[in-house]
């Protein structure tokens, strides 16, 4: 039950946008490289999945929060900051890296990026095409030939502790993430707005190439900072959803450069995949899956008349399922109700619901959180937690 109620605080930490982990031995205080001032190194917390430890005082990364700026879906934000420090772990191993938020970055240094080619020197999206007295339609048009890729660039540090306790920057993990949809607006001389949409999900080939030809230039661009120069770069690519999407986007593909150099070599394909449940997606890709789910889904819809529906979000990696996260909005009339009705679906989830892996479930009612359900296929009994 301690590894169950540990996993739920990790939840927590992890939604809430803060990610710790650390020695077993407890905190350890520690200098970083050039400093005097101790930090220490969080503690180690026992979940399900694999975390860095992090350096403490918690140091915000400089470019905090800009990232709203670029990426639109609130599940995409949590995929590409999290997915990143999974990926890094093919290069940063967690029993010898630490993990603090990018330093290395401004938030400059990213909009130059973002930004298109005739508008600054070092943008890597397209040119526009047309001036700025270009008629709407003109610009419309513009926009929809000359789509923006590059939406965000996220930078995580990766530190070693030394003999002498100090802590040194060894490694820098970079995020490149790419439209799906490009979503774009013109104003017009009456200041109303008008839209458009380009699906790039119809070339998606094209998008990542044009994303690999940008990591190029960014490795380029950060070993011209002081403290980069000689550390290793960890470049993943990341493919966003649609704005509305029920499920967040995934890394295709990542890469390695070496300590002091600058030139990418090889990419690696990265295999993993989000699936909405149900969607005929899943039924396809995993046919067996997706009837569990729906199975499943059929007998929770059985238990009120007013249920409006059960929304699963699972995981593959590889083309295996590794984890899955449902979420239930109910109608609910009392507290009694929330009760019976969280011990049916802890029954049906310990039951028959994929044994082998890690189950959240979310129930709530009218927008309110109501009820919370783990299961850790390491424990016999899942944490069931009733909010009151």
């Amino acid at each position: 039950m301690k590894r169950i109620l540990l996993a739920l605080i990790c939840l927590l930490v992890l939604l809430s946008g803060c990610l710790p982990g650390a020695p077993d031995t407890g905190p350890e205080k520690i200098a970083k490289d050039g400093e005097d001032e101790k930090v220490v190194i969080s503690e180690d917390i026992n979940t399900t999945e694999r975390y860095y430890r992090s350096v403490i005082p918690y140091s915000p990364g400089s470019s905090r929060g800009f990232i709203l700026n670029g990426v639109d879906n609130r599940l995409d934000i949590d995929e590409f900051e999290t997915g990143l420090m999974r990926i890094s772990q093919e290069v940063f191993d967690p029993d010898k890296y630490v993990l603090q938020e990018g330093h290395i970055l401004s938030k400059e240094d990213i909009q130059s990026w973002i930004d298109r080619r005739s508008d600054n020197k070092k943008g890597l999206n397209p040119k526009l095409g047309v001036g700025k007295s270009a008629s709407v339609k003109e610009k419309l048009e513009a926009n929809k030939k000359n789509p923006k890729y590059l939406s965000f660039v996220l930078e995580q540090d990766y530190f070693v502790q030394k003999k002498d306790d100090n802590v040194e920057l060894a490694g820098i993990s970079i995020g490149i993430s790419l439209n799906s949809i490009y979503y774009f607006t013109v104003t017009d001389k009456e200041g109303k707005i008008h839209s458009g949409t380009v699906d790039l999900r119809k070339d998606q080939g094209k998008v990542i190439a044009e994303g690999k030809k940008m990591a190029q230039q960014i490795v380029n661009d950060i070993r011209e900072k002081k403290d980069a120069k000689n550390v290793p770069i960890m470049v993943a690519i990341y493919q966003e959803e649609a704005q509305e999407s029920l499920i967040p986007g995934r890394f295709v593909a990542y890469t390695s450069v070496g300590g002091g150099k600058t030139n990418i070599g090889n990419w690696e394909d990265v295999k993993e995949r989000y699936y909405l449940l149900p969607s005929s997606e899943a039924m396809k890709d995993h046919r067996g899956d997706a009837e569990k789910f729906d199975n499943f889904k059929s007998k929770v819809e059985g238990f009120f008349p007013n249920f409006t529906g059960v929304v699963g979000r699972a995981f593959y990696k590889e083309g295996e399922l590794q984890r899955m996260t449902i979420e239930i909005p109910m109608q609910f009339y009392g507290k009694s109700e929330i009760i019976a009705f969280t011990q049916y679906v802890t029954g049906l989830v310990t039951s028959n619901l994929f044994e082998d892996i890690p189950i959240e479930v979310y129930i709530s009612s009218m927008g309110r959180q109501e009820a919370i359900i783990v299961k850790d296929p390491h424990e016999k009994e899942p944490f069931v937690h009733i909010y009151r």
